[in-house]
């Protein structure tokens, strides 16, 4: 059995993840086979795993979630997009909406599946990543706005179709009813973001960047918890840890403008009362 070093691994293009997993694979293996006493050693324990980088992500600014949201009104897929950035869905989450998880008078959203790929099986609905990710959510009215819209665009396109139609009650569709592929929506954002002249981001930003926008509003990060649907508080903390420096230099600047403010009222109205 060849056993590659780390860098040779990570030379071929395999993440860090992957090489992890592969030599996790091989421990196990190699841990069996010395138990048979087929080889002298597990070589799989010597080898030296790269260092973890955690991913920092690529997020859009206000203004440009501004742009993106701008530039894709009256489009088919705007929806999509804005149901991703305003929601902090998944991508397999937003493309796993049905109508009936859609309450749109009460103007609510409830997430309980994800599309996914399966190989083999093509694209199939399947459980949260975790029980968390379960949740319910308050629609923002400009995303309730881009789902009644897309709801009246996609009865046309029922209409147009006829018997092609196919009735799957997913909210993202195909002009004949049938889910969007997720392979199909990640060449499609590159185009959008090209058109829009906003910066190369993957779709899964999007749900990095309604995180970041909800942090920097001072939006408690136990409420960012529950939107995103983490599996804990500790995660959503460490994923956007790197935000904690820019949240320090709000807090200050809030401090400074409440009390700023309550001191210049205080000053104020003791000298109107001297006078």
């Amino acid at each position: 059995m060849l056993i590659c070093r780390h860098s040779n691994a990570l030379g071929t293009g395999l993440s860090t993840a992957n090489v992890k997993h592969i030599n996790a694979t091989l421990r196990a293996a190699l841990s069996q086979a010395h138990r048979w006493q087929l080889v002298h050693q597990n070589a799989a324990k010597l080898i030296a795993l790269p260092r973890s980088v955690r991913y920092q992500p690529t997020i859009l600014s206000p203004a440009q979630a501004k742009v993106l949201l701008t530039f894709v009104r009256g489009q088919r897929y705007e929806a999509l997009f804005t149901v991703a950035l305003t929601l902090g869905l998944r991508r397999g989450e937003t493309l796993g909406l049905r109508w009936c998880d859609v309450d749109l008078e009460k103007g609510l959203l409830k997430v309980r599946h994800s599309l996914e790929r399966v190989k083999g099986e093509g694209l199939r609905l399947t459980d949260p990543k975790c029980e968390r990710a379960k949740r319910e959510l308050r629609i923002p009215q400009l995303c309730l706005m881009a789902l009644l819209s897309h709801r009246e665009t996609q009865n046309k396109e029922r209409q147009w179709a006829g018997s092609k139609w196919q009735d799957s009650d997913f909210v993202c569709t195909t002009g004949l009813g049938t889910p969007m592929h997720p392979d199909d929506i990640s060449r499609l954002f590159p185009t959008v973001l090209k058109a829009a002249k906003l910066p190369k981001i993957r779709v899964h930003d999007l749900r990095h960047s309604c995180a970041t926008l909800l942090l920097s509003l001072g939006v408690h990060a136990k409420l960012v918890q529950e939107t995103l649907g983490h599996s804990s508080y500790q995660l959503t903390m460490d994923t956007y840890s790197y935000m904690i420096p820019a949240l320090r230099n709000e807090v200050a600047n809030r401090m400074n403008e409440v009390l700023s403010t309550t001191v210049n009222e205080t000053v104020k109205t003791s000298g109107e009362s001297v006078n």
